[in-house]
Formats: C-alpha cells, structure tokens, sequence
C-alpha cells in the first residue's frame, strides 16, 4: 500500500513539474526571443559603424597618413528648391582628405590638383540635387554623397573624407 501511495506521489509531482515547465517554456523562450533580436540590432548597429568608417576610408587612417587639399577658389552653387519654393545659393569651400598610404595615392594624388575643374563639376553637380534644408539639416548625408561621387570619378577610395572649409547658405 504504501509503495502505491509513493507511487502516486511521485506521478503527481512529475505532472506538476511538467505544467510548471511548460509554463516556463511558454513565458521565458518569448522573452528570450525579443531578447535576442535586441542584441542582434545593437550587434548589427555596431558593426555598421565599424564598417562605415571603413566606407568611408577613415576605418585605420591616422591624422599623419592624411594630405588635405583645398579645391581654390570658393563655390557658388545654385540648391534644388526646397519647400518654400524659393531660390537658394550655397557659397561653399570644399577640402578633400587624402590617405598617403593608400595603393593609389602616388598615381592619382596629382591629379586631384591637376584636374580640379573636373573636381568642381562634380561637386556642383552634386549639391545642386540637395535642397537648403537638406543642406543645413543633413550636411553628413550631403558630404557622404559627394564622396562617393568624387570616389567614382578617381575610380578609387584614396579620398577618404569630403570637407567643408566655409559653407554660406543663402
């Protein structure tokens, strides 16, 4: 009788303990799971900056592996109407930042001083797609735009960043 009773027992303990791990099953693994995808963002967000500075050719470049060229001359550059539907200049002084260790900085480094016209129209071109606010607002986005076009015209990531020394905005 008593070897019944423990019996009973202990199958009523085992159904208890499978209810509370099915209990458990159905409220943590949830948790877990939005933990999870949680982690995965932060991790995913810090492996784009990681790997937007490496985009942008600043991912291991000190500032002695730098020459910064100015473009002369000061530009004068008509802006996209914005939503005021006036027209806007921008007066822009651009620099370019050049990485001396790159593989193509002795072939092409004279040819940013040597063809700055052409460096200019791309430029222009350019921010004449940007409106004023755009300008102002997300200048980040406007220099991260105008580099990869510079980076297409060299065919190269020699240029590693897009500068401006003034920006007047009218």
């Amino acid at each position: 009788m008593k070897k019944n009773l423990f019996s009973i027992i202990i199958i009523a303990l085992l159904f208890v303990n499978l209810a509370f791990t099915g209990f458990l099953a159905f409220t943590i693994i949830p948790a877990a799971s939005k933990s999870n995808e949680l982690i995965t963002k932060v991790c995913g967000a810090i492996d784009l900056e990681i790997e937007d500075l490496e985009g942008s050719g600043m991912g291991g470049v000190t500032i002695a592996d730098l020459e910064v060229v100015d473009i002369e001359d000061d530009l004068t550059i008509n802006l996209k109407k914005g939503a005021d539907g006036k027209d806007h200049i921008a007066v822009l002084g651009v620099a370019l930042s050049l990485n001396t260790k790159h593989e193509d900085y002795s072939k092409l480094s004279g040819s940013v001083t040597g063809k700055t016209s052409l460096i200019k129209d791309t430029i222009r071109s350019t921010i004449s797609q940007f409106t004023i606010e755009d300008m102002q607002d997300s200048q980040d986005k406007v220099l991260e735009t105008l580099l990869s076009n510079l980076r297409k015209l060299f065919g190269s990531t020699f240029i590693v960043q897009v500068h401006f020394r003034s920006a007047i905005y009218q």
